[in-house]
């Protein structure tokens, strides 16, 4: 019962803060790298994470649908487990990138997919704007930003984790969404019913 109170009472104060939230700029859902495997990360790395979904831009009229959605979003299914890949990819230059190359580890955990693809679904049923620029999802974690023909020569991080929250970033302060599967909730309410009886 702790997760589903912990649940509540994050979606509580996140609300009722609400009017304070101004516009938000770059706003992103993002899983954070664990800090124990963030801290193998070059130094110029300040905040290690997977992005989930780029949003954009989002005006303060729809901060209250966008946080419901989020929150409806980390009622999942799949495992919470993480995993870097061990090897370095790029992706090229771009406007995106400010024409660096991008050093990456791609990332493997079910859970990142069903994120993604649940909030996309509930933004485009709330007609919540987002962006479109990446319409292909692929769980990466950055490394670096290098010159064009740059080489990454650093040491690769390593590891596997399991996260128990995503986060929104682009407004004034990181709002936290713990992840809740939904066999934990199915259990729950059962050993609630069961109790009743």
């Amino acid at each position: 019962m702790t997760y589903i109170r912990k649940l509540i009472k994050y979606a509580i104060n996140i609300l009722s803060r609400e009017e304070k939230y101004l516009d938000g700029t770059h706003v992103c859902v993002v899983a954070p790298v664990a800090s124990n495997i963030a801290s193998q990360y070059p130094k110029d790395i300040d905040d290690a994470h997977i992005t989930i979904l780029y949003i954009g831009d989002l005006p303060k009229k729809y901060i209250g649908s966008f946080l419901d959605a989020v929150m409806e979003s980390a009622i999942i299914n799949s495992s919470t487990h993480l995993t870097l890949d061990d090897k370095v990819t790029y992706f090229e230059p771009s406007e995106s990138s400010d024409g660096k190359r991008v050093v990456k580890l791609d990332v493997f955990g079910s859970c990142l997919e069903e994120i993604h693809t649940t909030l996309k679904n509930l933004l485009t049923e709330k007609n919540i704007p987002f962006s479109h620029s990446f319409p292909d999802y692929h769980p990466h974690t950055t490394l670096a930003y290098l010159e064009p023909t740059g080489d990454f020569k650093g040491d690769i991080p390593s590891g596997s984790w399991g996260i128990d929250s995503i986060e929104i970033w682009g407004f004034d302060e990181k709002i936290s969404i713990p992840i809740v599967s939904n066999q934990m909730i199915t259990s729950i309410i059962s050993k609630s019913y069961r109790g009743m009886s």
